[in-house]
């Protein structure tokens, strides 16, 4: 059972896969059928944010509701209603092996293609409790933007062709990776792995996000014998991984075949100094403060570490 240091895998294989500045972009356009009612489309940011200019969010460099409002306040358009559009990802929004009991806990939130400071309930709270509308949520922000009733706010899809009114971009790759691994973050995990499956031609949902990240790693010549994922993030219960397959990833990383993975070392928390690992490492006779670089996983009576360290003898 790998818990998050699952995200290991997910990250290599976006390294593999994505351009380390892509971004996603979510839009807004208007149902020329419907006068007055305009689409928020998903575009697979979980993280867009309803917090006024200048504010801090969680997640830096999120793109936010306030921008895409102002565009379409410029456009000319008089919303009366707001629809939200999903249709980008598919399948279920909650995995195999996923307890429910995790959105009050904080833990993660239904993934959909456009989220609502990826559900947190107060957004700038580490252990906030998790919408079980995200999406929703996310138009309901951009209708009280607007001066529109949030109960005017319906899921729905987009008229083709469909007229932009407004655009906003996500934080590039990298950034969102280091997030990620920082916090183990299991929201943004599972985004970056629906982006890996979209890349490979898979559906983007669950099954195709796992499908699409093992594939990837298996043509980078790395052992994934034995391999049986539910999800991108580590939190399912029926994830099951070989240790000789997490060695294989930080061994490719830390090894002279694989340059374009190098990154990934700098992703890993380090003990005693940077994300999950920041607070471990420090007390009793540990000497691995500073020099031990690893992805955490923990779930109750799971405890996994997979990184790298350097010995006395100057081995990594």
């Amino acid at each position: 059972l790998p818990a998050s240091t699952n995200k290991v895998l997910t990250a290599t294989a976006a390294l593999l896969t994505l351009d380390r500045d892509a971004t996603l972009t979510t839009r807004v356009v208007a149902d020329e059928q419907n006068p007055g009612v305009i689409v928020l489309v998903g575009g697979g940011d979980p993280v867009l944010s309803a917090a006024p200019p200048g504010t801090p969010t969680w997640y830096a460099g999120a793109a936010r509701i306030s921008d895409l409002a102002e565009q379409v306040r410029r456009s000319g358009v008089t919303p009366t209603a707001v629809r939200v559009d999903l249709s980008a990802f598919s399948g279920p929004t909650m995995a195999p092996g996923w307890d429910p009991l995790d959105l009050d806990g904080g833990d993660i939130a239904p993934i959909e293609s456009v989220m609502l400071d990826a559900g947190r309930i107060q957004p700038t709270t580490v252990e906030s409790r998790r919408s079980t509308t995200p999406a929703l949520d996310a138009g309901r922000a951009l209708a009280v933007a607007l001066g529109v009733d949030p109960a005017k706010v319906t899921a729905g899809g987009s008229p083709a062709p469909a007229r932009e009114l407004a655009s906003v971009r996500s934080a590039p790759l990298i950034l969102r990776l280091r997030q990620m691994m920082y916090a183990s973050d299991n929201v943004l995990a599972e985004s970056i792995g629906r982006e890996v499956a979209a890349v490979a031609g898979a559906p983007r949902s669950f099954t195709g996000a796992v499908d699409a990240v093992l594939g990837r790693l298996r043509g980078a010549g790395i052992d994934t014998t034995g391999a049986s994922l539910a999800d991108s993030s580590g939190l399912s219960l029926d994830d099951r991984l070989s240790a000789r397959t997490l060695d294989g990833v930080v061994q490719a990383a830390a090894g002279p075949d694989r340059p374009e993975l190098r990154p990934l070392l700098d992703l890993l928390p380090i003990a005693g100094g940077s994300g999950t690992l920041s607070d471990r490492f420090l007390d009793g006779d540990f000497d691995a403060a500073g020099w031990l670089r690893a992805k955490t996983g923990s779930l109750t009576a799971t405890n996994a570490l997979a990184g790298v360290v350097t010995d006395r003898e100057g081995r990594v």
